[in-house]
């Protein structure tokens, strides 16, 4: 009897001990993020100069309602040893090509990409501000080290962007580096600007600048890392965050932070996005925003 009652306490046993492998094993799909990252597009606007390999400099005068310009570019990227000027309007905007210390993280965190040889070649454009109260004016830089980029080297449509409020860098329509302004650039009566015709087949000035549009995807773009995401773009951080779960729903709100609290002259200028996320169960998705 004894060996009856233990085969079949055997039985129930081998029986229990099968059923995560049988009745509730299932492949497990993984989470995927839905970004709201997309290219964004400079439509329409009228050049008030415009440069070429054959016109490499010119002169303007700045509209009246000067407070917002676009300059579109096409540029060649490529390593260089020395610093090298792409496009200058002195007193105004220098767009420089250089490279970087790869120990110094503390200016843009360029070291975060580094090409395969260590070096940290740089695309950065400064825009000389003069908040109220300084008259002296400061440099707001905005740029990327190049190994971020698909293909570093070779031609690339750059766009920079100053709305008055935003001062923004645009590579192949993909918005990648920005800061708040402080300030407004001072044009002057008679502004000269120059290109550098080894690196830049092209460029053209418009006031008042033109608003970037997002380009509608007929498919989300997505991410399935969730543990280490952050925002796209360079030097990009989620900040301060707070969540809430309503009516099904996962919600998220967070500040979109630049260099870690550094924006704006130092003066921690942050962006509130939001996030909303439906309980997550295997293969469903979490939607992510953009700046």
């Amino acid at each position: 009897m004894k060996k009856i009652v233990a085969q079949y306490t055997l039985a129930i046993l081998t029986a229990v001990a099968s059923l995560p492998y049988t009745a509730y094993a299932q492949k497990q799909k993984p989470v995927q993020l839905l970004l709201n990252a997309s290219p964004w597009r400079f439509a329409g606007g009228i050049a008030l100069s415009t440069l070429s390999s054959q016109k490499t400099s010119a002169t303007f005068t700045a509209p009246f309602d000067s407070s917002s310009f676009t300059i579109k570019m096409r540029v060649n990227l490529k390593a260089v040893t020395a610093a090298t000027n792409l496009l200058t309007i002195p007193g105004v905007l220098n767009l420089t090509t250089f490279q970087h210390d790869p120990k110094d993280k503390k200016r843009q965190n360029y070291p975060a990409y580094a090409m395969a040889d260590g070096s940290v070649p740089v695309l950065e454009a400064a825009l000389k501000l003069y908040p109220p109260t300084e008259p002296k004016g400061h440099d707001m830089p905005i740029g990327i080290p190049l190994a971020m980029l698909a293909k570093p080297s070779g031609q690339h449509d750059v766009v920079l962007h100053f709305s008055g409020v935003r001062w923004t860098l645009y590579v192949d329509n993909e918005l990648l580096d920005n800061d708040f302004a402080l300030g407004y650039p001072k044009w002057g009566k008679q502004s000269s600007w120059e290109i550098n015709p080894s690196l830049v087949s092209g460029a053209e000035i418009i006031f008042p600048g033109i608003e970037p549009q997002r380009v509608v995807l007929s498919r989300p773009r997505t991410a399935n890392e969730i543990q280490y995401w952050t925002p796209q773009g360079h030097n990009s951080w989620v900040g301060d965050v707070a969540t809430f779960y309503h009516q099904g729903r996962y919600h998220v709100f967070y500040l979109f932070d630049r260099r870690g609290h550094a924006s704006k002259f130092g003066k921690e200028g942050t962006i509130l996005s939001t996030c909303q996320q439906q309980t997550l169960k295997p293969g469903q998705s979490m939607t992510l925003p953009h700046q």
